[in-house]
């Protein structure tokens, strides 16, 4: 309506097969308060937004387990890598392959340091705000 151009909304397909990102049904036990939460999430365009419902979710919900911040972390992910031009990622064991949008070839090839998925994960951010 201001005549403000928007940027287009980057949907990152993220294929980690270390982990599924996902927010635990016995944190939110609430289906419609799930619901709410992973749309938001999945709607979230920049890091600050994905931290401001990360806290909106402790301060409703209490401390994150370990699978919510697995989410957390994911979403945040997710956000860099649209902000950096990125669709599309795929780990598979060590092997981190990132794609750019519209472009059918892997645009950056990494391995990863980390062996566990809390470590993969960390390697992945690093990695991802370096874009």
């Amino acid at each position: 309506l201001k005549g403000e151009k928007l940027k287009p909304v980057v949907d990152v397909q993220l294929n980690l097969d270390f982990v599924t990102p996902r927010l635990p049904d016995d944190y939110v036990e609430e289906d419609v308060h799930r619901l709410s939460l992973l749309k938001r999430f999945a709607e979230a365009q920049d890091v600050r937004i994905v931290k401001a419902l990360a806290e909106e979710m402790r301060d409703r919900f209490g401390p994150l387990p370990p699978d919510a911040e697995t989410f957390v972390r994911a979403a945040t992910l997710r956000v860099l890598l649209a902000t950096a031009g990125y669709d599309h990622l795929d780990v598979t064991g060590q092997r981190a392959v990132f794609y750019r949008v519209g472009d059918p070839r892997p645009s950056k090839v990494h391995d990863l340091r980390g062996t566990t998925p809390a470590a993969k994960l960390r390697d992945l951010l690093r990695l991802a705000k370096s874009l």
